[in-house]
Formats: C-alpha cells, structure tokens, sequence
C-alpha cells in the first residue's frame, strides 16, 4: 500500500501516456470508507502541465455521463487527481468480450457519449474539443452507466498548444497539420460507432505513418458489409461522421445525436433503459463482478486495519516512569494496554481470546524492557492516587445492545466470510462483554474501542462510548 496525502492506494488498475490510474481507498475519522481512483502524473514538465489543465477543467465539469473529479494534490514530487472509482469495464473490454453489440446497445452507449461530448463542447463557452475520445476512455459500469474519462488534453479549439491524440481516432485534417476542431471529435466518435458495430480496428498497420497515410487515403468499408445484422441506415450515419472534409460531418454533437434518435424511431427500436444495459453486461461479465466484489471486500478490510494501526500509533505516546514517580496518568495507561492488544490484532495466530487475556493477567507483575513499570506497580501507584467508581452504568441497555451486536457480527462474519479480522473484532467484542459484567469497565471499554476501529461498526463505538461517560476518575 503507497500513501498519496489523505489517501491510501491499492492496486494499478490503468496506465496511459499521462501516468498511471490507482484504485484507492479515504477513511475519515468517523470510519467513512470511500473507494477512490487516483491517477498519478509522469515527471516532465510537458506532462505537468497537462496534468495541471486535466485537473482543472474536470473538476469543474458537472455531468452523469462525465467521470468526476473530487481533489487535486502533490506529494513527494507526484501530482496526482482524485476522481470517482467506476466499477465496470472499458468500452473497449465490452465490446471484444460481446463480440457482436446488439443494435439497441449500440444506441444507447452512442447516445451517452454523445450527451458528455456535447456538455464539454459547449462547457463555459470556451469552445473545448476532447481530442481523446477512443474506447478505452469511454468507462462502463456494473449499475449500466456510460462515463466518459481522460481530460488531459481537452483544450479550447484554435488554440496555441494543439496535442495530437490517439493515433488511431485522429481525423485526416490535423494529420495534414490543420489542427483540431470540434468537428475532429465527430470523426472520433465515428471511429468509435464503427468499431462497436464491427468489433474490428477501422484504422491499424505496420506503424504510425501506416496508421496515418490509411486515415488519409484508405477505404473504409461501410459496417453493416462486416456485421450483416447492421441497417443500412446506421451505415449512413457512421459514414457522414467519417467524412474526410469536415465541412461534410455532422455540424456539431447535437445534430448526430438528433440523427441517431431519429433513427431508432425509424427501425422501431425501443429506447434502453439503465436496468436493462446492466443485466445484459452481467450476463457477459458475472464472474468479474464478484471477484471485483471480493477484491474491494478484501481492501476495505485490510485499509481498516492499516488505518486503525496508524492512527493509533500516531496517539500513542510511551514515556519512561520510574517505579518512584506519581502515578501514571490515565491515559498513558490507555496507550500501554492498547498497544498490547494491538500487538495481538497484528498476528495471524489463531488462539483464542482467552489464552491472549490470561498473558497479559501473567505480563502484569513484570516490568517491560523501555522501563516502563510493570503492571502490578501500576496498580499499587493507581490505587493510591485513583480510584475509578461507577456512575450510572446502564447494564441493562449495554447487554440489550450486546445481544443485538452479537447477531450483527455473525452476520458481518458471514459476509466477509474468511476474514480474519472480523473474528478477532468479534472475539474482542465479547471479551468485552465479560469485562462489563465484572464491572471491570476501564479495560472493557479498551476492548469495544479496539472492536470498534476493526470491524468499523457504530454499534460497537456507542457501547464503548457508554461506558466512558458511566465512569469517571477521582483524583
């Protein structure tokens, strides 16, 4: 796990010509878990800037069919943007796994991309051409959304800086030194509706400038030659999007998205709703989603523990006493007894609670190695000085909660079945529990708040909460 500021990353999930994309996790002090994507810049100064304008533009956009950004951030000498994480697949993963997209399919993906591009063309005013638009940056979710990402060289039309794009979805005009314009994203998405149709590259060869001299002079055979469930109708949009004179496309996003409309109604194919997109992708990806499912449940767990880990590290402060010296306030003694218990959370030994609780009683009567007195002592210098009394502990509603609680963790169990860290929250727990009902509450409210940090339950957080405000110490 690598750290970038307030968040904690997980695993690679993209690279580009930017950088690379991370899964990652924010856990705020209240235990709020978010599943984040951080996407990380390469170090020259071109990339920088870039990156700087990608972070800028896309936080400011505001669209269902557009990926969102939420921060923008450095450490050690990496920029990075935060952005919401789409549990899915590419574009270009759904249509080689479907091989042949059913018309009404094709509409609707169509039909998404064209509403981000069109917000984007006419966002502010400003002109902005995405020049990137390809497969790989069109995002598919498990829930039947279409996300459109990678805003690193969206830039106004016309301008200074004029970055070229994917080699394969460049129209003909910028290759010819031309530039870029609005029209050049109707040839990407052309590019793009013939690739879906098809499940073939329009464009590809031996190198670029065999990539280059096709889009400029090749043939491009009309889908429905390739596909033979293809309308004829679709093969004249597709065309008109690829017409090598920009003057010949479609004048802007909208006018194709009226065309594409109009169309649909003309074949009687019914409009897709976002239910009916995402069952057919689980029938195609089933077994993707449930190990996705499974490999978030595993991270969320392990980013609790990490997380607790360190927050508890960053409190605890152990400090040298001598057997002679006033008593030992109470919360240093909350920092020794915490880090023993989390010494214990931290192994992979499966013996049981019990055996763990009898050798921190054996540990008591010994004093540690930094100096640190011995449990025993503790309790000598405590009872003179202190003396912790009950007030107003409400059993009762303690152990009608502990019962509750008990059946919420055989159901978290359940869930994250083979989690070891919820079975030590449990076992925790209910040693907890004991405590209570021995009116050891000092310790017991150790256990339900070290419960508490790994199984991330509020349940469990209230009850130790309760028994903080049911005592108090008389000096």
């Amino acid at each position: 796990m690598k750290e970038f500021g307030q968040y904690i990353v997980t695993k690679v999930i993209g690279e580009g010509g930017m950088g690379k994309v991370w899964r990652a996790w924010k856990i705020s002090e209240g235990g709020f878990k978010k599943v984040l994507a951080i996407k990380t810049s390469k170090s020259s100064k071109k990339h920088h800037d870039l990156f700087m304008n990608e972070a800028k533009i896309s936080a400011r956009f505001d669209h269902e069919n557009i990926v969102k950004t939420f921060d923008f951030g450095k450490t050690d000498n990496e920029f990075f943007i935060v952005m919401e994480y789409i549990r899915g697949v590419d574009l270009k993963e759904l249509v080689s796994t479907v091989k042949k997209i059913p018309e009404d399919i094709f509409f609707y993906i169509i039909d998404k991309v064209l509403s981000a591009v069109i917000y984007i063309h006419n966002f502010e005013g400003r002109q902005l051409v995405h020049r990137d638009i390809n497969s790989k940056n069109i995002l598919v979710s498990w829930n039947g959304n279409i996300k459109l990402s990678d805003f690193g060289i969206t830039l106004p039309q016309y301008g200074d800086f004029d970055p070229f794009g994917k080699i394969g979805y460049v129209p003909p005009e910028v290759i010819l030194g031309k530039g870029w314009t609005q029209s050049g994203d109707i040839w990407c998405i052309g590019v793009l509706m013939w690739e879906i149709l098809t499940s073939k590259k329009l464009f590809s060869g031996k190198n670029k400038e065999d990539i280059k001299r096709k889009i400029i002079s090749g043939n491009i055979t009309p889908p429905s030659r390739i596909n033979d469930s293809i309308n004829e109708k679709i093969d004249q949009i597709v065309l008109k999007a690829l017409s090598r004179i920009p003057e010949s496309r479609y004048i802007s996003a909208s006018e194709l998205q009226e065309d594409i409309r109009k169309t649909m109604n003309e074949l009687n194919i019914k409009p897709m709703y976002r239910e009916n997109f995402s069952s057919f992708i689980s029938e195609y990806f089933l077994d993707k989603i449930k190990e996705e499912e499974k490999e978030l449940s595993e991270e969320e767990t392990r980013i609790t523990v990490y997380f607790s880990e360190k927050s508890r590290e960053s409190k605890s402060t152990v400090q040298d006493v001598s057997i002679n010296t006033k008593a030992t306030p109470k919360h240093e003694i909350n920092n020794y007894e915490n880090e023993r218990y989390y010494k214990y959370l931290n192994t992979k030994n499966k013996k049981d609670i019990m055996n763990i609780y009898e050798q921190k009683q054996n540990a008591k009567s010994k004093p540690s190695e930094s100096g640190i007195i011995g449990s025993e002592n503790l309790t000598k210098n405590i009872s003179k000085n202190t003396r912790i009394r009950n007030k107003k502990v409400n059993r009762k509603k303690i152990f009608i909660v502990s019962s509750v609680l008990g059946f919420v963790f055989g159901l978290s169990t359940g869930i994250f079945k083979g989690s070891y860290d919820m079975q030590n929250a449990e076992k925790i727990f209910r040693m907890g529990v004991i405590l209570t009902k021995e009116k050891n509450f000092h310790q017991a409210k150790e256990l339900f708040e070290i419960s508490a940090d790994i199984s991330g339950l509020q349940e469990v957080k209230y009850i130790a909460e309760s028994i903080g405000k049911g005592t108090e110490r008389i000096e």
